[in-house]
């Protein structure tokens, strides 16, 4: 798949720029960009730097520019680092296994909301 790379980074980094952070995106543009796999969407995790507990994650369509449509979120002034994700088309048989891994990653008691807007996923964890 072809995706416009500068859109990309620029999504990735305002968003983590607006929190304080320089985001190293190069990597995973470049594993996206190389085709093996569907990419889904692209986004930033901000988390805690020594538990690696994800506080605030944001998706944004690959091939769409959304720097004006950003939703902000004030967050308190516990430590934060931000690490580029995204999202993966699983193979058939790879589901249950990545299931049942998130399963156990989760507590049961997670409070969290997600704000979905067209194609923009904001999730925050309380």
């Amino acid at each position: 798949m072809k995706i416009n790379t500068e859109v990309a980074t620029n999504n990735l980094r305002t968003f983590s720029n607006a929190y304080g952070h320089e985001l190293k995106c190069e990597k995973l543009l470049q594993d996206i960009s190389s085709g093996a796999y569907y990419v889904e969407s692209i986004g930033v995790l901000l988390r805690h730097p020594v538990t690696k507990r994800g506080l605030l994650s944001c998706y944004f369509p690959v091939g769409r520019d959304c720097t004006n449509d950003m939703l902000w979120v004030p967050i308190d002034e516990r430590p934060v680092e931000a690490v580029p994700i995204c999202r993966r088309e699983a193979r058939p048989g790879s589901v249950l296994k990545i299931f049942w891994k998130r399963l156990k990653e989760r507590p049961a008691d997670k409070d969290g909301h997600s704000i979905l807007e067209g194609d923009f996923n904001l999730m925050v964890d309380s």
